[in-house]
């Protein structure tokens, strides 16, 4: 008696299987889910939400008071970024800045200057950087023209 129950209980989980028992609605999420057609105030919440993502930091980010910094090599030499605290590029508050670094195969320290040239907020170098491109960098933001021009200091590890 036990092995016809078996048995019966083998042929109901056969046709489950095989798609007899299946419901007579679609399973397909893609034609079950209706279209919906967004609305306006749907469409000005995604251009609001646009507008308000944050921005992309190009290279290494260094945070800085209310903003950011942005530092990388493009094409052997450094290219520094000044961004607002959206991530936005901006207008530096600064009007050189003097780098100096440690290379791993050279006894003395290197040393440029990045001047304004290439957009809002970046400065630029031309002094080629050569490998190996791992070393700590020291960063000085000179506001102004001068002796006594207020500096900042700023040192990242820098790994390019």
């Amino acid at each position: 008696m036990k092995s016809k129950s078996w048995v019966a209980a083998g042929l109901v989980l056969a046709w489950v299987g095989s798609g007899w028992a299946q419901p007579a609605g679609s399973t397909d999420p893609k034609k079950a889910a209706p279209k919906t057609v967004p609305t306006a105030l749907e469409k000005k919440d995604d251009k609001k939400k646009k507008e308000e993502a944050p921005g992309k930091i190009e290279g290494m980010e260094i945070g800085r008071g209310e903003g950011f910094l942005g530092i990388q090599l493009v094409k052997g030499s450094f290219k520094l970024t000044a961004y607002n605290a959206k991530k936005k590029p901006v207008a530096a508050d600064f009007t050189r800045v003097g780098l100096r670094w440690q290379p791993a195969n050279q006894k003395g320290p290197e040393r440029t200057m990045l001047l304004p040239g290439g957009g809002v907020g970046v400065f630029t170098s031309e002094r080629i950087v050569k490998p190996p491109l791992r070393f700590r960098l020291f960063i000085t933001l000179i506001k102004g023209d001068g002796d006594d021009a207020p500096v900042e200091h700023l040192t990242v590890e820098f790994q390019g």
